[in-house]
């Protein structure tokens, strides 16, 4: 697990510092560098829907983009490419 911010393509603030969970995709990852990951939005925020596009702002301010895969009740799934960043920290 890490901390981010959820940004809307638009820069918009979706959840902020929340809980990402992340791991290794297991079909289509290629290389092993597409990982898929979810998190929870507040009752009070608008969800995204499938196949929009988020940032995830890291607390050292690097960027992780993403695409929604699916949206059940209030949490959010999507994959992005690159390594986790819990994997990344020593």
């Amino acid at each position: 697990m890490f901390s981010a911010t959820v940004l809307r393509i638009d820069n918009t603030i979706l959840v902020d510092e929340t809980e990402i969970q992340g791991q290794q995709a297991k079909r289509g990852s290629g290389d092993g560098q597409v990982w898929r990951g979810i998190f929870s939005v507040p009752p009070d925020r608008l969800r995204p829907t499938m196949g929009e596009t988020i940032t995830l702002l890291l607390d050292d301010d690097n960027k992780i983009s993403a695409v929604v895969t699916e949206v059940v009740g209030r949490t959010v799934h999507f994959r992005a490419s690159g390594r986790i960043p819990m994997l990344t920290e020593a």
